[in-house]
């Protein structure tokens, strides 16, 4: 499903936590990030804590942040070592929760004492193409494996990739292991168009990033969807209570209730549902 978002409003689409690939260029990246950042700076630092390697060194400004796990990574060989690391720490989670035995780190934290409470972690990977670049192999599978299995303890990873039709063996491991993408549609980049107009069908959670209302009605030209077509939509159901009951003989609930699911299924499949 496509959920349209507008970059002054990035801030909350991370409220509620998943995995997410982040595919685009520079910049776009790293205004999801900031938001991230600034998403998890709104909480408690023993509650929410962050990993931030930082290959370009583009988020100095975070370099003493208290929400920080462990200090910030800007070398692609630390970066490696410090996924692996990740692993391992996920697997000491799911021994606590095990010795506590309790299914997942909301219910552990119901029921431990505040000191012995485990923060969530959030795992941001600045640039994978400098980390899957240096080793793909080893990256592919700490990321996929933390992907795969980190949320029921707490663990996420944000993953933001430059390259987009990088042709590293386990990049598709990991984005088959994460459930949400965020896409800024460009029409001044070929590759990124493409990749966009692939996963508007395949990703079973996309999020579309515009400026403005108004350069999602030219993608939308592009593309060749109708710029209004949920206001078409409401438009017709809303006016097709009458003909119903006349042609079928029914009553105006089940009319209703008939428009209702008709009216889901239809903006349901539509390529921006509102």
């Amino acid at each position: 499903m496509t959920h349209i978002i507008y970059r002054k409003d990035l801030k909350k689409i991370f409220d509620e936590p998943k995995n997410f690939l982040i595919a685009g260029k520079d910049e776009d990246n790293a205004a999801c990030i900031e938001a991230l950042l600034g998403s998890i700076s709104e909480k408690a630092p023993d509650e929410v804590k962050f990993v931030l390697i930082d290959t370009r060194n583009t988020f100095k400004k975070y370099e003493n942040d208290p929400h920080l796990f462990l200090p910030r990574i800007t070398d692609a060989h630390e970066g490696v070592k410090t996924l692996e690391l990740l692993v391992s720490e996920m697997e000491k989670h799911y021994q606590m929760l095990d010795k506590n035995h309790v299914s997942d780190i909301a219910e552990y934290n119901q029921e431990a004492d505040p000191s012995s409470k485990m923060p969530f972690i959030n795992i941001i990977v600045t640039n994978l193409d400098d980390i899957i670049a240096l080793d793909d192999e080893s990256a592919g599978i700490s990321i996929a494996s933390i992907a795969q299995k980190g949320k029921s303890c707490g663990i996420h990873v944000f993953v933001a990739l430059r390259n987009i039709r990088s042709g590293r063996n386990n990049l598709g491991r990991i984005r088959a292991n994460i459930e949400a993408t965020i896409v800024t549609p460009r029409l001044d980049d070929e590759d990124n168009f493409k990749f966009f107009k692939i996963h508007l069908d395949a990703c079973s959670c996309l999020y579309a990033l515009f400026e403005s209302p108004s350069y999602l009605a030219i993608v939308q030209e592009k593309l060749g969807i109708e710029p209004l077509f949920n206001e078409m939509v409401d438009f017709l159901f809303a006016n097709a209570h009458e003909m119903l009951m006349e042609k079928f003989n029914i009553d105006y609930h089940r009319a209703a209730n008939a428009l209702k699911i008709m009216k889901e299924t239809v903006k349901n499949n539509s390529p921006f549902p509102s």
